[in-house]
């Protein structure tokens, strides 16, 4: 593809956009042509750096509408619901390849949560209620160090969950950035 196509398409895919707005899209690719053609690339170089006209095109009609959302200009359900649509469109085997892992792996990552805070409460329940009746029988020492015990595993537990849940959000938020920049085509 030659610059004079690449501008051709972009001015073709643009129509709709305010005058203004295609003017600054265009001279900030002509800026990118004349960067990298001072630095030796040739056109079809560029273009294929670039990326596709129709990606490009999408890009700045998601940006736009988010944009929009973001300062309030556009701000109602038929514009966030066109946003959403057209982020799906971009990637539509994403939320069938995300959704299942994602919602198995924040429901596993309560459910641990829930089981580590139950046995510590569990376990200081236990010590709270064994320290009142210390010698009530000769039992209560042996429970009392059990759930001491329990305290302590519970915690170890606690503190062994706050760094896999930091790198499952790690993770994530990896995953998220990966589907961004392939929906951009990058």
């Amino acid at each position: 593809m030659t610059k004079a196509e690449f501008f051709e398409q972009l001015n073709e895919g643009l129509k709709k956009v305010r005058k203004d707005e295609r003017a600054d899209i265009i001279a900030e690719y002509e800026g990118h042509f004349h960067h990298a053609m001072a630095k030796g690339k040739s056109e079809q170089q560029i273009c294929e750096d670039l990326g596709s006209v129709d990606q490009i095109i999408k890009d700045y009609r998601i940006g736009k509408i988010l944009a929009d959302q973001v300062t309030g200009e556009a701000g109602n359900a038929k514009s966030i619901a066109r946003a959403a649509l057209i982020l799906m469109a971009l990637a539509p085997l994403n939320f069938i390849v995300f959704i299942g892992p994602f919602l198995v792996g924040v429901v596993l990552l309560v459910t641990v949560w829930a089981v580590g805070v139950s046995f510590l409460m569990v376990g200081m329940t236990s010590v709270f209620a064994m320290s009142f009746s210390l010698f009530a029988n000769i039992f209560t020492p042996i429970l009392l160090l059990g759930s001491i015990g329990v305290v302590a595993l519970s915690l170890f537990f606690i503190l062994l969950l706050i760094p896999m849940t930091h790198m499952a959000g790690l993770l994530i938020f990896r995953y998220l950035k990966w589907n961004l920049d392939f929906a951009r085509g990058h």
